[in-house]
């Protein structure tokens, strides 16, 4: 059983809001339901990925080629940083 939570003050909320109490699932977002799907019913709702996908280069909304040195030292400073790798202090001393 899921529910959506409702306000409560407002009188039409009682009945979801009484389900969560009684144990049912409070669910937020469709993600809140997807995680409790069996695994086949998952499999036969995922669209088969698409040959595009299957690249081993990443994504990038912004493209090497074509910049200067210092761009792309810069740019592989953020990519590293989105990685969750912060930058070190080597990271910034000049290259010769």
């Amino acid at each position: 059983m899921f529910a959506v939570p409702g306000n409560v003050t407002n009188k039409n909320s009682w009945g979801p809001n009484t389900l969560i109490k009684q144990g049912a699932k409070l669910v937020a977002t469709w993600e809140d339901m997807w995680e409790d799907l069996p695994p086949e019913v998952k499999r036969a709702l995922t669209p088969p990925p698409s040959p595009e996908s299957g690249s081993a280069t990443s994504a990038s909304l912004f493209p090497d080629e074509g910049l200067p040195p210092h761009e792309k030292r810069i740019l592989s400073l953020l990519k590293a940083d989105e990685a969750g790798m912060p930058p070190q202090p080597r990271d910034f001393e000049p290259k010769s």
